[in-house]
């Protein structure tokens, strides 16, 4: 009987033994798990180029409505500007109004997106397209691209521009409110990654600032 019973205690031992190991296992996966989610997490409104990070603050867009660098317009075109600081809406002479880079802007991101199809902008992965002398309308024919965009670094009032050679943004939302998931390679050999998200700044091609 004492046999018996102690036989019992150590297979229930090993049990309990088992179920902790078991316990400790799941819990340092589930660690892991947290950890690499976190490793993953792009910080948000920070665009890093050449090993420095950004915060991005604001952003304007420019509607160009329906507008193609080919012939016959087949695209909707928004370029968008984002920069470290505050933008400031500023008047020119003869009373239009227009946003301009603040005197605290040291860094900022231009690019010219044009969407298929000619009665508004639509989101999307858009991906750079090289433009020279023989690209075809039937080059960007239905496609979400870029030709141009631009990293642009200020110092002393001094602009310093390196264009994108390749890579994708990846624009989400509606209305005025956007996030954009930028990829670029740029013409220096460095790269531009990052995203920024806010409700933008307005300037209409058939209409003031707002």
């Amino acid at each position: 009987m004492h046999l018996y019973f102690n036989l019992i205690q150590k297979f229930m031992k090993k049990i309990m033994n088992l179920k902790s190991l078991l316990l400790l296992i799941l819990a340092g996966v589930f660690l892991m798990s947290c950890n690499e989610d976190e490793d993953d997490n792009t910080p948000e409104d920070v665009i890093t180029y050449d090993g420095v990070s950004y915060a991005m603050k604001d952003g304007v867009i420019y509607d160009y409505g329906a507008a193609t660098p080919y012939i016959v317009p087949t695209h909707y075109n928004y370029d968008f500007v984002i920069t470290d600081a505050s933008l400031v809406k500023k008047t020119e002479s003869d009373g239009d109004t227009y946003w301009s880079i603040g005197d605290e802007t040291t860094f900022g991101v231009y690019i010219e997106l044009y969407s298929p199809g000619t009665s508004s902008f639509k989101t999307g992965t858009f991906e750079y397209l090289e433009w020279h002398d023989d690209v075809t309308q039937a080059d960007f024919d239905g496609k979400y691209f870029f030709s141009d965009a631009e990293v642009i670094l200020i110092s002393n009032n001094t602009e310093i521009e390196y264009e994108a050679t390749g890579g994708t943004v990846k624009v989400l939302g509606s209305g005025l409110e956007y996030t954009l998931d930028f990829d670029l390679v740029l013409n220096n050999g460095k790269t531009l990654k990052g995203n920024y998200s806010g409700l933008f700044k307005y300037e209409g091609e058939r209409g003031s600032a707002k």
